[in-house]
């Protein structure tokens, strides 16, 4: 029993980090149609999503990360 309970945990974490980082993508995706250059590196995503997944994250971080990935020249 204690062998699923760890493997559902880990299943768990690992969708959560894919749906941040599938959610970063998208709102980058958004930014770029809406006309506002992004730039980003894939390291840059996944790091963002690993923090939002494990909630250092607010909404106002979160934009203020996206904000940056659009100001990049």
């Amino acid at each position: 029993m204690r062998s699923r309970v760890v493997r559902d945990a880990a299943t768990s974490r690992r969708w959560s980090t894919a749906t941040s980082l599938f959610g970063a993508t998208v709102a980058a995706s958004y930014l770029h149609a809406s006309g506002l250059p992004v730039r980003f590196t894939a390291k840059e995503a996944a790091d963002l999503a690993e923090q939002v997944s494990a909630g250092h994250v607010d909404v106002r971080a979160l934009a203020t990360a996206l904000k940056e990935w659009t100001e990049r020249i």
